[in-house]
């Protein structure tokens, strides 16, 4: 009897595992290391409709707004570093509703996208459907966007 129980529990500790979601920081599925050289920020706001979801590909074809960032200063690309241990969480649902995307390359050259619904909740990290917590990134975003472009226009 009491093997049964063991071969039973363990049958349900695999099951569980098997179903458990992964989760880590976002820098584990980047890889950028500690230095940002390149931000590029696009953005389709919640106040316009689509006709149809907004995948990552439907995205990068009717953005309305887009930001570039060609050299970015030591302070910014700290905290852009810092902004990417901010904790994910693996979802099998696909996310339709993108209205950000992030693309951050590293000095190395090292490439992130990062997407992001309306309201920074979920989306995807290099292709991996995600969801964030305490996602600061897209009110990092949303607060610099106009230094941002005050800084490009000097």
């Amino acid at each position: 009897m009491k093997q049964k129980i063991e071969k039973a529990l363990t049958v349900l500790l695999m099951i569980y595992a098997g179903s458990a979601v992964a989760e880590g920081k976002v820098n584990d599925l980047c890889h950028i290391g500690n230095r940002v050289d390149k931000l590029e920020i696009i953005n389709y706001p919640q106040g316009y409709t689509s006709p149809v979801s907004i995948d990552e590909g439907r995205l990068n074809e009717i953005y309305k707004y887009k930001v570039e960032i060609t050299e970015l200063d030591d302070k910014e690309s700290k905290k852009i570093v810092e902004l990417l241990q901010m904790d994910y969480a693996e979802q099998e649902e696909n996310v339709t509703n993108l209205r950000w995307r992030v693309n951050i390359t590293s000095y190395q050259n090292k490439k992130c996208d990062i997407y992001f619904d309306g309201f920074g909740l979920c989306g995807k990290i290099n292709g991996e459907n995600v969801c964030f917590r305490h996602n600061e990134m897209i009110r990092w975003i949303e607060s610099h966007i106009s230094v941002f472009l005050h800084s490009v226009n000097e």
